[in-house]
């Protein structure tokens, strides 16, 4: 699931040796079945938000991640399209 061992991650993020340690018991404590139901609940938490969002600037098909990929596609296109224009 994870790209980076705790030790990888420790040394990615600039933490000083004396504190790895530390940081290696937070990772272990979020590889928890407990730990995991919290995370995706707090980023269908923020889905939600997102979705609320897009309805309420006039957007509703669809929602979720796929809104949101379809919205940066759109987005994409229209940014592509004003280069060719200004041409």
């Amino acid at each position: 699931m994870s790209r980076f061992t705790p030790d990888e991650g420790a040394e990615a993020l600039g933490i000083a040796v004396e504190h790895r340690e530390v940081f290696r018991a937070v990772v272990e404590a979020f590889r928890t079945p407990e730990a995991q139901d919290a995370e995706l609940a707090r980023l269908r938490k923020e889905l939600e938000a997102i979705d609320a969002v897009l309805v309420e600037a006039g957007i509703e098909h669809p929602l979720g991640v796929r809104g949101v990929r379809d919205l940066a596609e759109a987005y994409k296109e229209l940014r592509e399209e004003a280069g060719e224009d200004d041409e």
